[in-house]
């Protein structure tokens, strides 16, 4: 009888309020069982599947030597938000005026050297024309002062805003894989390298170059634009001369790509080699301290 009254109060309650009248009462179902946890420890794994397969993938890839798959230009702007694109809007627009300010002003220049023979007998007239050009001159580097510095902080803001949130999202990716991933699939030097090294050349890539880009790809459009107004057949002698240019800049970019591929795969072996190192002198240190105690 004992037994059983012990398997009782072990499965229900006793409700305290009515203790006298030792009224058995069924404790509510529990919500939380096997199932549920389940559930959550699979929801945490599919957030967590894609982030790893990726760094899988990557490391495979590693692994077997061959190349990296190459990633759109667009997919570089995944972690910009509506400040970001804001951003590179004002650093789009302050790069086109910067790059199209220096045409305009040998355009400018050219003009009031002109003015000098045309009113060489007029100094009335020539004082007016260099008051005027004066005037343009002024304009023109207001505009170049607020353009370049529309560009340069735009741009360089928002690359180190989103530089941010991928150190952010790949150290997360890299702290949810299993222990063994980083025994058999990724060292830990190749995880500080990418923090460090990578970023900082997606960063370059989508701040302050692609700013570099716009600037230059708008004083060659301007002038060629000032070159055909001004003077027609000198630009399109000059203009026979651009496919020679794009050959020569695609070369020196696919060797410039190459050599610094290179020079990331030495520098990521290098730092494995020191971290190796390191870590050996420690255990032999600590080896040689328990044996002198």
């Amino acid at each position: 009888m004992s037994q059983d009254s012990e398997e009782i109060k072990t499965v229900e309650q006793w409700r305290w309020s009515e203790m006298q009248g030792l009224e058995l009462v069924s404790s509510p179902p529990k919500t939380t069982t096997a199932r549920d946890t389940e559930g959550k420890v699979f929801e945490e794994r599919e957030n967590r599947g894609g982030e790893r397969r990726d760094m899988e993938e990557v490391s495979e890839v590693k692994r077997d030597g061959s190349s990296l798959p190459s990633t759109g230009f667009g997919e570089l702007f995944r972690f910009a938000d509506g400040l970001d694109y804001v951003l590179m809007a004002i650093g789009t627009v302050g790069a086109i005026v910067h790059g199209s300010s220096l045409p305009l002003f040998l355009r400018f220049f050219a003009d009031l050297v002109n003015s000098f023979g045309s009113n060489a007998n007029n100094i009335d007239k020539m004082t007016h024309e260099v008051i005027k050009y004066a005037f343009y001159f002024l304009v023109v580097g207001a505009a170049i002062w607020a353009s370049s510095w529309a560009e340069i902080s735009c741009w360089m803001w928002t690359g180190e805003r989103q530089s941010t949130k991928m150190r952010i999202k790949y150290l997360e990716a890299a702290l949810n894989q299993d222990i063994p991933f980083f025994d058999t699939e990724v060292r830990t030097s190749d995880v500080v390298f990418a923090i460090n090294t990578d970023a900082v050349m997606v960063q370059d890539a989508i701040s302050e170059k692609l700013g570099n880009f716009l600037h230059y790809m708008a004083t060659f459009v301007s002038g060629f634009v000032v070159g055909f107004t001004a003077v027609w057949q000198l630009a399109l002698v000059t203009l026979a001369v651009v496919p020679l240019i794009a050959v020569i800049g695609g070369v020196h970019t696919t060797t410039l790509a190459k050599l610094s591929s290179k020079s990331q795969e030495a520098l990521s072996e290098a730092g494995n080699i020191a971290e190796q190192t390191i870590a050996r002198i420690c255990i032999v240190g600590l080896r040689v301290d328990i044996v002198s105690l």
